[in-house]
Formats: C-alpha cells, structure tokens, sequence
C-alpha cells in the first residue's frame, strides 16, 4: 500500500505539468505554476517538486526547460545564444540536446534551426547551416563557383555576400584573402575560393617573366608559409605547360617564358 501511494503521489505531481498554463488563464488568485501547486500540496503531500529539467552539453554548457516550457523553444533559444558567444556547437549537439530532454519530457515539434541563405544572381546560392561559419561556406561556394566556369569572384561581392549572411546569423571568423610580402618581387595574393597552389603557380610565371630569380626552393617556401594561413587542397606543380599538336609535335612554355616566343621557335623547328 506504501508503494502504491507514493506512486500515486508521483503521477499527482506529474499530471500538474500539462494543465498548469490551463490552470493559470482561468485561476485569479493562484501566481503562476507555484501557485497551482502550493494550493494543491495544502490539500495533500507532495511528494515530487515543479523544477525546470536541464541537460549539459560538454564544451557549450547547460540548456535548461523551464516548467511548462516547450522544449524546442528552450532548445533554440540556448543554441542561438550559444553561437552569438561564439562556442562549438552544431546541428548534431543541438539534435542531442533535444533528443535527451524529450527522454524527460513530452515534445511537440521539432527544433528549428534553418540555414542562412543568399542567391548570387547567375551564379548560385550560399547556404549556411547552423553551427557554420560563414567564411568558411563563402570559402567553398567560390571555388565551386570558379570549377563551374564563373571564374575568381571579385572579393568585394564575397564581402556583400558575407555582411548578408552575419545579418542572419552570427559570424566569428572574417572573410579574407590571404596575402604575403616576398621581399624584393612583390605581394602574393590569394583570393576567396582559388587553390593557394594555383596562386603560387601565377606568381612565379609573373616574377620569372619579370626577371626575378624565383626557383622551386623559393616557391616551395612560399607555398609552405601560405599553406599556415590557408588550407591547401592540392600540390604545387612548377612544371612547364604543354599542348599536343596532332601529327606535328607538342609545344612546351615552362613558368617564367613567353607563349609567343616559345610558339615561334617550336614553328621553326617543325617546319
């Protein structure tokens, strides 16, 4: 019989949570769920009390759902508070997050956290999930644009595109392009979305071509202290370019010569 009381006295403070809000638009002498449940524990004991439920997220901190809170509002509310201070959390701890309250609790929807968007007109669109950094999706979206044949972005429309997305969510890491001062040549930059290796590449064609003495040493280096600012997704390759001419021969211009130049001696040696 003592179990069956205390159990009964469980699903009596239980059952307070889902008529507690009803209770409150219809009782004017009670304040707010506390009320309600101080004038029933006057007519019997209470064995449980009304507390909010709380889940810790290792690294981000605790969400916490006040009583008669909807858990995806508590959720949301908690994860967009948690970006705006900049700490590492995505779709998949909020997903977690989520998952171990409705454990606790009835849910009734679903956590919505959509993506931040902005179409580039003839190009395409950025998405943005949430949990991303901004200039990190710009970053992927321009070299996809550039595999696509619209060539490097100029860097001021990435940045329009940039103040678009920080608009709708927050942003923690700046969009830049990289650059780096080799002294007695000149400045190397790479833009949003080019592969540092291809920047490289051009770089040494122009200071070979202007007369600097940049060896594969040197090109290496350059490579290697640009790879610290930027990931690198493919080797630096300093070979020569070639074209197969059926039948006649292959023209080869290596980095630092002129096309021109190069063509009108292959002409006169396959003549």
């Amino acid at each position: 019989m003592g179990s069956s009381s205390r159990w009964l006295r469980v699903a009596v403070a239980w059952a307070l949570l889902a008529p507690a809000r009803a209770a409150l638009s219809t009782t004017q002498t009670l304040e707010g769920v506390g009320g309600v449940l101080q004038h029933f524990c006057s007519q019997k004991p209470c064995v449980l009390p009304l507390k909010p439920l709380r889940h810790e997220v290792e690294g981000v901190g605790a969400v916490t759902v006040a009583v008669g809170q909807e858990v995806a509002d508590a959720v949301e509310a908690w994860a967009l508070a948690a970006r705006v201070q900049g700490l590492p959390l995505g779709l998949d701890g909020v997903a977690e997050a989520a998952r171990a309250l409705c454990i606790q609790k009835k849910c009734n929807r679903g956590v919505a956290l959509p993506p931040a968007q902005v179409d580039l007109e003839g190009v395409g669109t950025v998405t943005v999930p949430f949990g991303r950094e901004p200039s990190e999706l710009i970053e992927v979206f321009a070299a996809q644009a550039y595999t696509a044949g619209h060539g490097l972005l100029p860097f001021e429309t990435h940045q329009a595109v940039m103040a678009n997305l920080c608009a709708q969510m927050p942003c923690h890491v700046p969009l830049t392009e990289k650059t780096l001062e080799i002294e007695g040549v000149g400045e190397i930059r790479v833009a949003v979305g080019q592969e540092v290796a291809d920047a490289v590449r051009t770089f040494v064609d122009n200071a070979r071509r202007a007369g600097h003495a940049v060896g594969t040493e040197g090109a290496t280096a350059i490579m290697e202290r640009l790879c610290s600012l930027k990931k690198c997704n493919v080797p630096l390759d300093l070979g020569p370019d070639t074209l197969k001419i059926e039948n006649i021969g292959t023209v080869v211009v290596g980095l630092g010569e002129e096309p021109s130049v190069k063509l009108l001696d292959w002409l006169e040696r396959v003549r």
